[in-house]
């Protein structure tokens, strides 16, 4: 059976203009395949190079939503210490007299909390620089806990000014101030904690503003270092 198989395809091979038409149809197929092929991968770098643009531009647009996130953190802890340290500036002349939680006066609006997602943290590591990653993953939690310190802050008062006796004027002005010491034991001590909650407060409140700006200031830098000319125009527009 094999032999004859063999045989019919000998005699086919011999017929006269077998080959030729044999060699005819894969030159054909050559030359059509030959410009197909160059069409193709033509048409593969173009749409390789579209797909490059779009994620260079989709990685552009994130570090200028990082950028904005990151000013409103700096802005947002900046301006609850300003507000500390202007409030224990203002009665500074009765330092002693008045105590930090008749001094400090509760935010009446406390920001939103902002959370970096997850693909700007990713394209954050991916510049390859662990120390600036570390340090805006800092700053978004420096952030929460100022937020939440204010916030606690204004609980903690409202809570104490419900167990306090009728005001008690000083020189008719500071309207703030409560006699302390005509308050019972628990009452005192719930003054003590405040107070102790307020340093605190103050304390982390320097820190964070000034590594927060610090921070801002650095990974704007790191980003424009990444860029070219070209970009970094568009970066800064």
């Amino acid at each position: 059976m094999f032999e004859e198989i063999l045989t019919f395809l000998y005699n086919i091979i011999k017929l006269p203009g077998f080959m030729p038409a044999v060699l005819g149809a894969l030159t054909g197929a050559i030359v059509s395949f030959i410009p197909l092929y160059f069409i193709q991968n033509r048409a593969f770098k173009k749409d390789e190079k579209i797909r490059a643009s779009e994620y260079n531009r989709s990685q552009q647009a994130m570090r200028k939503t990082l950028i904005i996130k990151l000013l409103k953190i700096n802005a947002d802890i900046s301006n609850i210490h300003q507000h500390i340290e202007e409030s224990f500036h203002h009665f500074s002349d009765f330092k002693g007299k008045i105590e930090p939680w008749g001094i400090l006066k509760p935010l009446s609006l406390i920001p939103d909390k902002i959370s970096i997602s997850f693909d700007e943290l990713g394209m954050l590591l991916g510049l390859g620089d662990f120390d600036r990653f570390q340090k805006v993953c800092n700053m978004e939690a420096d952030h929460k806990f100022v937020l939440g310190a204010a916030k606690e802050y204004r609980k903690l008062r409202e809570e104490l000014f419900k167990n306090l006796p009728p005001l008690s004027n000083v020189d008719g002005t500071l309207g703030m101030y409560r006699d302390s010491n005509n308050v019972s034991p628990e009452l005192k001590l719930k003054m003590e904690e405040i107070n102790e909650f307020i340093g605190i407060w103050r304390k982390k409140s320097t820190k964070y503003a000034t590594e927060s700006k610090q921070t801002l200031d650095e990974l704007i830098k790191l980003l424009e270092s990444k860029l070219d000319i070209h970009q970094r125009k568009e970066f800064n527009s």
